[in-house]
């Protein structure tokens, strides 16, 4: 059943996505209210949010709840912004709650077992999120919208799926349910992380990177290796992996070299500013992937200080 104009949504974490979310969906007419811990400091006042494709500004209030427990009830559905090192603690959170809306988990890192404490009771969706932001400044966040967002089902009931896409078509943000299994989805980030963490080591400086083949070189048989740990699992589809897997790591670095000198500036300033906060996730969910892989695996050795 479609969410009634007005309606409360929860968002869980404050960050430069929940904030391109409840603007959004403010202006579709619903009453987005972020939850705060207790142990955060007050947010209130007014954020904005401007496309960086459009150069439309869109602006909100900052409703939040604090207390423990609140009634999540009164919500008609929910979603988690989280980083990955908070997010088992607050699904676990939820997992233990009577009552979760629909809700869905946005994350760019996301293993589908983490899902478990919360799907036995509550429909859930699992989104990795197509929209580029740039960290909150003033309150108020640059971001852009590069593809639809697809929602998979974790779990039998679809219903999270289904409503959350429809919530987010109804606030201008193009989204899907998706037949695919979640596990599919796995393979961005196991194909991910390890050129992130290059390029943590190389200061954040895709210039720097960008000359750096040895670094590039191992990146990619790292990311080789996060695609084989999930092949493993049975997580990733296999005649697609097979390909990636046997590839030589020179082209694919000589082809990332290019790509990192030829990044617009606002792509650049995201990932060179954007993953500074997010790093401890990303060497969170590189540890889970090597410690899957061989011993003195790429993996391992980019995690080396």
């Amino acid at each position: 059943m479609p969410v009634p104009p007005g309606a409360e949504i929860l968002l869980v974490g404050t960050g430069s996505l929940g904030r391109v979310l409840a603007a959004r969906l403010e202006a579709a007419g619903y009453k987005p209210v972020f939850y705060r811990p207790p142990d955060r400091k007050p947010v209130g006042g007014h954020g904005s949010v401007e496309d960086r494709r459009t150069g439309t500004v869109l602006s909100f209030p900052i409703r939040a709840v604090a207390l423990l427990p609140f009634d999540l009830s009164r919500f008609k559905a929910a979603a988690v912004l989280v980083r990955y090192e908070a997010l088992a603690s607050v699904l676990e959170e939820l997992g233990r709650r009577d009552g979760v809306p629909p809700l869905a988990v946005f994350t760019p890192v996301l293993f589908p077992a983490e899902l478990d404490a919360v799907a036995m009771r509550a429909s859930v969706a699992a989104c990795f999120p197509e929209i580029a932001a740039l960290p909150p400044e003033n309150n108020r966040v640059v971001y852009s919208i590069t593809a639809a967002q697809e929602l998979l089902c974790a779990g039998e009931n679809p219903l999270a799926s289904v409503l959350w896409a429809d919530l987010l078509n109804s606030a201008g943000i193009r989204a899907f349910p998706s037949a695919r299994p979640l596990g599919e989805l796995c393979a961005k980030y196991a194909f991910g992380i390890p050129l992130l963490i290059a390029l943590e080591r190389s200061a954040y400086d895709t210039r720097r990177l960008a000359g750096d083949r040895a670094l590039l070189r191992t990146a990619w048989i790292a990311a080789r290796e996060g695609l084989a740990v999930g092949r493993a699992k049975g997580a990733l589809p296999r005649f697609w992996i097979r390909a990636l897997i046997r590839l030589p790591a020179a082209p694919p670095a000589w082809i990332a070299s290019i790509l990192l000198r030829v990044l617009p500036s606002f792509s650049r300033r995201m990932l060179e500013e954007h993953f500074k906060k997010v790093s401890e996730q990303t060497l969170l969910a590189c540890r889970r992937l090597a410690a899957s892989a061989p011993p003195n695996s790429a993996l391992s050795r980019l995690l080396e200080p």
